[in-house]
Parts: structure tokens; C-alpha cells; sequence
């Protein structure tokens, strides 16, 4: 009786342990898993367009066309399940008149940046706006994975470009868009060097990469001047982050296909091209 009762006891310790440990186990994987999905950053773009204060009507085609993709995240509303973050980033107009008119639209729609530079050419690279704006996305927007700049005559497919750029590791330092063919490039002498970089239409910026960028902005636009000729803002900046003096790992990723660039007479052409895409990716 002695050794049946024994071995009824080990036997329920044996289970008793063996329960406690699956129990264990379950709870540990658990939590690892959501400090696993914790740690991976959603992906999310913030994209800035940059225009002028009087382009209202180019604002109102772009937010009729392309932002109402379903990856486009509501601009009223707090930016949950969507993709993309979009804004209409201006600088300061001298025009009073134009000033209260932007005041009034970007309250009714809150889907416009204002940056503290003035919106001219002037003093351009004094106050460069894509790298302002840059530099604010990373101080309003540090738990966005990365950030654009697209010309205000782009259009974003956006679903496409989500499909091509979502796994990509935001970990790294990233720098991403949409090249310049050679016959668009303006010149051999040229081509080899600005083609396969970004451009203005649209490029990305992984966030550690914008922060890095940003971190002293003065110095980072003098680099670039003093390397490179010419003064195309975006040229400058694919070239920069491909040959010039960045301490780190940058990578470079082309995405030909999410973005047509110029739109043609844009505020017609954003609905009919808007048009064109949806019914083709109905029949896809």
C-alpha cells in the first residue's frame, strides 16, 4: 500500500509539474510574441506635398483623387489602420489675404503643415522647405517608420506603393523612390551620375535616417552644395546620401512603379488619371 501510494503521488506531482510547465510555456510565448509585434514598427509613411499657398485648387484634385485611396489614412481622424499619413506642407505667405484664406482651409480640412520659412524661392537655401519640412516630421511624427516629399503634380498609387516598400526592415537606414530616366535627366554629363537616384516626385526617408539628416541641417545642405553643382534640391539629396559623408549604412531602394510624375495640367488630369487606375484595378 505504501509504494502504491507513492507512486500515485509522484504521479500526480509529475502531472502537476508537467501542467505548470505548458502553462509556463504558453505564458512565455505569449508574451514574447506581443513584445515581438510591439517592437515591429507598423508601416506607416507620413508624405508631405510640397506646394505653394495659392494652390487650392491642385489641393482639392489631389484630395479627390489619390488620398481617397483606402490606404490613405482619414486627415480628421487619428491615423489607425491606414498607411499613409498625407499633408500639404507650405511655407509662410507675405499675401494677408492668402494667409487667412490657407488659416481657413487648414481648419476645415487638417491636412495642412505650415513650415516657419517664407514660401518663396528667394532664400531658398537658406531655408531649404524639404528639409524643414523633414525636420518637422521627425519632431511631430517620431513613431512614423518614414517620411516623404512628393511634388505637388504627382500622383501616388498608393496601394502599389505600399505593396512594394511594406516589408522592407525600417530598422535600417533607408532612402527609397522613384529614379530619373536617362532621356528625362538633362544631359550626358548628367545621366551616369543623378539617373538611378531619387527625384522630386517622390522619395522616402526612413526615419533614423531623416532624424540623422536633420540633426544639423545647416552643415548637411553646405556638404551638399560644396559636392555637387548643381541645385536641384532632390538631386542633391539622392547624390548626398549615395556618395557624400554619411556616417552610416544608408541603403538604396527603387520603386518605379507607385508614382507618375509631372500630371499634366494636374487639376483636371489628378480625376481622370484617378479614373483610369481604379477601373484597372478593378479588372486586376
Amino acid at each position: 500500500f505504501f509504494f502504491v501510494s507513492l507512486f500515485r503521488g509522484a504521479t500526480y506531482n509529475a502531472l502537476t509539474m508537467s501542467w505548470r510547465a505548458v502553462v509556463a510555456y504558453a505564458v512565455a510565448f505569449f508574451v514574447c510574441r506581443c513584445w515581438t509585434l510591439a517592437e515591429k514598427p507598423r508601416f506607416q509613411v507620413l508624405v508631405g506635398v510640397l506646394i505653394g499657398p495659392q494652390e487650392r485648387s491642385r489641393r482639392n484634385a489631389i484630395r479627390e483623387s489619390w488620398m481617397k485611396f483606402s490606404n490613405v489614412c482619414p486627415p480628421a481622424k487619428r491615423a489607425e489602420n491606414c498607411s499613409f499619413i498625407v499633408k500639404f506642407v507650405t511655407g509662410v505667405t507675405k499675401n494677408p489675404a492668402r494667409r487667412k484664406a490657407l488659416q481657413e482651409e487648414a481648419s476645415k480640412y487638417k491636412d495642412i503643415v505650415t513650415l516657419p520659412i517664407p514660401d518663396d524661392k528667394s532664400d531658398y537655401w537658406k531655408n531649404p522647405k524639404p528639409y524643414v519640412w523633414f525636420k518637422y516630421a521627425v519632431q511631430n511624427y517620431p513613431q512614423v517608420p518614414c517620411v516623404a516629399k512628393c511634388d505637388s503634380d504627382t500622383f501616388l498609387e498608393t496601394r502599389s506603393l505600399e505593396a512594394q516598400i511594406s516589408r522592407l526592415n525600417f530598422h535600417q537606414y533607408l532612402y527609397f523612390g522613384v529614379g530619373m530616366a536617362r532621356e528625362d535627366c538633362g544631359g550626358k554629363a548628367r545621366c551616369p551620375v543623378l539617373h538611378s537616384f531619387v527625384a522630386g516626385r517622390m522619395y522616402v526617408l526612413s526615419q533614423n535616417l531623416a532624424a540623422w539628416l536633420t540633426s544639423d541641417t545647416n552643415r548637411r545642405v553646405k556638404g551638399m552644395l560644396r559636392k555637387w553643382k548643381w541645385k536641384n534640391e532632390d538631386l542633391l539629396m539622392g547624390n548626398y546620401l549615395h556618395d557624400g559623408d554619411v556616417p552610416v549604412n544608408a541603403k538604396y531602394v527603387s520603386v518605379p512603379t507607385s508614382v507618375v510624375h509631372p500630371v499634366k495640367e494636374a487639376d483636371q488630369q489628378m480625376h481622370l488619371y484617378n479614373s483610369a487606375m481604379a477601373g484597372k484595378l478593378k479588372q486586376a
